[in-house]
């Protein structure tokens, strides 16, 4: 069929409701000989290895862009005559629908979908609210309403912290009360990474304490980096997986739902982060989500919701002030965790290059808003 990424949150919401995802398909955009066609699927074992290599490495974007010119090469050999073709492109896309790659491409399309969303989310700029700009701290809270029960809250600000330091705080999920605070049973309870699916995939499950007379809250979640330093970006993308259906990831380590709590439907959500300098980033957050709070008004629920956003900013901000100094906890996690970290930082030092290469000041790409 023909494959198409989201244009926006909406289509996200509709296809989280099914999971009856094929692999894309695409008609041949690109004229090629049959001599071209055959040298270059010569090494397509070595192209579906990049692929998922790609994948595992963060790089989602990159690993659709080869399998997406993959596909396109084998629906060529399906039109053509040449029975060395045909019979060459039966073998790969047999290989291809084996079980293991079927799993791990479905998981690439439907994470290229998320991102793609998400993105198009961060750049666009209608049906904002601004609830809060405080232009002394240089952070600013949005906010607008979603379909249905969902609302959708938005934050930008500079962290005068390099790229390393914030995403190290955004991953280290087990220390996310440092800057989530809880103050008298009121906002994050608990914290737990549950599984490590992938360098820079994994799910966690967290509680959040809510005010007397509601109930406690609870989330289950998958979360996944994005390196798009290519671009200058890293995407942080985070959304509710379900514990009785959480196709394609593994449910095993999911829990249950925990009695006297109420499971918050968290659509999707993420951290979009843009390096200024190689000592400042600019740092927005996008996070669309049913609190299933029906009954409590809306003008409550986005004034808690902008102050819970606003305190954790400023803490997220003073956290990655201080992840240089050797004795800080996060500093300790980057040593420790050398295959994340010195990635992203040798992606980081390629990236600048580049840029100087092309005479771009890092400034000069920085989005708009």
């Amino acid at each position: 069929r023909d494959f198409c990424l989201s244009r926006g949150l909406g289509d996200v919401y509709k296809r989280q409701g099914s999971h009856s995802i094929k692999i894309p398909m695409f008609h041949n955009t690109e004229k090629k000989s049959e001599q071209e066609i055959e040298k270059y699927l010569s090494s397509w074992e070595q192209r579906v290895k990049n692929i998922f290599e790609f994948q595992s490495n963060g790089r989602v974007l990159k690993a659709y862009e080869k399998l997406k010119k993959l596909q396109q090469i084998l629906a060529t050999c399906r039109e053509t005559k040449n029975s060395r073709l045909n019979e060459l492109s039966k073998i790969i896309s047999n290989q291809l629908e084996t079980k293991d790659s079927l799993l791990r491409l479905k998981t690439l399309e439907l994470e290229a979908e998320e991102i793609q969303a998400l993105l198009t989310e961060f750049n666009n700029n209608e049906g904002w609210q601004q609830t809060y700009v405080d232009e002394k701290d240089g952070i600013t809270s949005s906010y607008k309403p979603g379909p249905g029960s969902i609302h959708v809250f938005r934050i930008d600000g500079i962290i005068d912290s390099s790229i390393f330091n914030i995403t190290a705080i955004i991953m280290e999920i087990d220390l996310y009360k440092n800057w989530l605070p809880c103050y008298y049973g009121v906002g994050l309870r608990e914290c737990t990474q549950l599984d490590q699916i992938d360098k820079f995939k994994k799910t966690a499950y967290f509680t959040l304490g809510l005010p007397w007379p509601m109930s406690p809250r609870e989330l289950s979640v998958i979360g996944f980096g994005v390196d798009m330093l290519d671009e200058g970006k890293v995407l942080c993308v985070v959304r509710s997986i379900d514990p009785k259906n959480s196709f394609p990831y593994p449910s095993e380590k999911i829990p249950a739902d925990r009695k006297g709590h109420v499971r918050i439907d968290l659509k999707i959500g993420g951290f979009l982060l843009v390096p200024v300098n190689e000592s400042q980033t600019k740092v927005s957050l996008i996070y669309s989500v049913d609190p299933t709070m029906n009954y409590v008004p809306s003008w409550l629920l986005n004034f808690g919701c902008k102050q819970a956003s606003y305190y954790s900013f400023v803490l997220l901000r003073t956290h990655a002030a201080s992840a240089d100094d050797p004795n800080n906890v996060y500093f300790k996690r980057m040593s420790q965790k050398p295959e994340q970290y010195e990635y992203l930082k040798q992606r980081y030092r390629d990236y600048l290059k580049r840029s100087e290469k092309n005479g771009k000041k890092i400034e000069e790409i920085l989005p708009s808003k």
